[in-house]
C-alpha cells in the first residue's frame, strides 16, 4: 500500500507518479462535519489514487478511512455512513479504518487510543456487539465496487505544474464533467500508458477513454507533452481544451512548439488532425454532447439542487452503477443509465437481496424512477438487469453486481 501526498505537500513530487509503483494505491479521507463538508484536498487525493488504479490496472483502491481527531468515541455507523459513501463514490473500494488500537485489558474502559486520533474501532466501542451490519455494509460495497472495470469517458490531463493535492488543495475541481466519469492522467500516463484504439484512447491497465481533456495547469505545457498529445490526436484521439499559452520550461525548440500549436489549434472551434480532432473548448460537457457521446448517467428531479454523483463498473455480464444522494433531503428522481438490453433490479445493500423495479428503455437509455434518502443508493445492472437499492426503508442502499 502507498499513500502519497494526502494534504498538499507538493514539494515531494507528483502524487500519481509516486502511487503508480504501489501494489495498491491509497488515499486518505478524514471525518468532517456535514455543514462544513470534506477537505477538498482529500477529494483530489482519493480521485488521484483511483485514477492510478484505473490507468495502470490495479483493481484495488485503498484509503485511510474515517480518520478523526480530538473526537474520542463520538461516532456511530449512523454518522459515519455518509463519509464512507463519499469514499465509495470517489473510487475507493478497500477502506482501511484508521484506526483499531490493540486492547490488551478488559478492565479498562473505553480503552487505549492512538493519542488524539480515531476511529476507535475496537471491541470496547459502545456499539461493538452491534457492529456486524455495519461491517457487512462496508464489506459488501467494497466487493461490489471491486467487480469488473471502472468506466470513465474522459482522461483529464491536469498539467505538469504541480500534483493534484496542490492544484486542488484549496478549491474544488470545477471544470470536471458531471454526467460522465473521468480519470486524472499526468504526463507519465500520456507518454507511457495511453495509446490509440480507433477513436478511443486506451491505457495499459484496460481503461478506455472517449476524449482527453486539458484541465488543471495545462495552459502551460512542455514541448515533449505537446508532442505526445499531437501523436495521440493524429492516431485518432479527440482532444478537448484550449491551446496552451506557452512552454514553462527553457528546454525545447520554440519554433517546434509554435508549429505544433498551429497544427492542433487552427483557430476553428473544431480541427481535424490526422485521424483525430481537436475541440477548442473549456466546457467538457458541451464538447461531449457535440460529438455525440451521451451522458453515462443523468437524472431529472422535481426539486432544485439535487446532487447525485455516481460510479459505473463494466462487468463480464453487464454493468453496475453506484449512486450517492449528497443532500440532506429525499430526492425523487428519474434516473437514466447509458445501458440497454438489460432488465434492471434493485439490490439491497444491507442484505444482498434483490428485487424487480419498474423501468423503460428509450433512446439508448434505461430509465428507472428512484427515491433516494440522504445517504447512498446503488443501481447496478447486470446481464439480467441486476440493480440495487433498499426500497423498503430507503436508508441503506448500495450497489451489487
Amino acid at each position: 500500500y502507498g499513500e502519497a501526498l494526502e494534504d498538499k505537500r507538493p514539494s515531494l513530487g507528483d502524487d500519481m507518479a509516486m502511487r503508480r509503483y504501489a501494489d495498491i494505491p491509497m488515499a486518505a479521507m478524514w471525518t468532517y462535519e456535514r455543514k462544513v463538508g470534506p477537505r477538498v484536498t482529500l477529494l483530489a487525493d482519493m480521485k488521484g489514487a483511483a485514477s492510478v488504479a484505473h490507468v495502470y490496472g490495479q483493481n484495488l483502491v485503498a484509503a485511510e478511512s474515517m480518520t478523526s481527531s480530538m473526537s474520542p468515541w463520538i461516532f456511530s455507523p449512523g454518522n459515519l455512513k455518509r463519509i464512507i459513501d463519499r469514499e465509495f463514490v470517489n473510487g475507493i473500494n478497500r477502506p482501511v479504518i484508521h484506526t483499531s488500537v490493540h486492547q490488551p485489558r478488559d478492565d479498562k474502559f473505553p480503552g487505549l487510543s492512538l493519542f488524539i486520533f480515531g476511529q476507535y474501532f475496537n471491541r470496547h466501542e459502545a456499539w461493538a456487539e452491534m457492529a456486524k451490519p455495519w461491517v457487512d455494509y462496508l464489506s459488501r460495497n467494497s466487493l461490489m465496487l471491486q467487480a469488473g472495470r471502472n468506466v470513465a469517458d474522459v482522461a483529464y490531463f491536469y498539467g505538469e505544474e504541480a500534483p493534484l493535492t496542490a492544484i486542488y488543495g484549496e478549491k474544488v475541481i470545477a471544470d470536471a464533467p458531471t454526467a460522465h466519469a473521468y480519470d486524472f492522467v499526468n504526463a507519465d500516463a500520456l507518454s507511457d500508458a495511453l495509446s490509440n484504439d480507433g477513436a478511443d484512447v486506451v491505457s495499459t491497465g484496460g481503461a478506455r477513454y472517449r476524449v482527453i481533456y486539458l484541465g488543471g495547469t495545462s495552459r502551460k505545457m512542455t514541448l515533449q507533452t505537446l508532442q505526445r498529445l499531437a501523436a495521440l490526436v493524429e492516431g485518432g484521439a479527440t482532444l478537448v481544451g484550449q491551446a496552451p499559452e506557452g512552454n514553462p520550461s527553457l528546454a525545447g525548440d520554440a519554433n517546434a512548439f509554435q508549429a505544433l500549436l498551429s497544427k492542433l489549434w487552427s483557430g476553428a472551434a473544431e480541427n481535424s488532425v490526422g485521424k483525430g480532432r481537436v475541440i477548442a473548448s473549456s466546457d467538457i460537457n458541451a464538447a461531449l454532447a457535440n460529438i455525440g457521446v451521451a451522458p453515462d448517467f443523468r437524472y431529472s428531479s422535481g426539486s432544485d439542487g439535487a446532487d447525485i454523483p455516481f460510479v459505473h463498473r463494466k462487468l463480464a455480464d453487464g454493468d453496475s452503477y453506484f449512486l450517492v444522494n449528497s443532500n440532506e433531503r429525499d430526492e425523487v428522481i428519474e434516473a437514466r443509465f447509458r445501458v440497454t438490453g438489460k432488465i434492471p433490479e434493485l439490490w439491497h445493500a444491507e442484505t444482498g437481496q434483490s428485487e424487480a423495479v419498474s423501468y423503460r428503455i428509450e433512446n439508448g437509455e434505461t430509465i428507472i424512477p428512484l427515491t433516494l434518502t440522504p445517504g447512498a443508493c446503488g443501481v447496478p445492472q447486470g446481464s439480467d438487469g441486476r440493480c440495487a437499492c433498499n426500497q423498503e426503508s430507503r436508508t441503506d442502499c448500495t450497489c451489487g453486481a
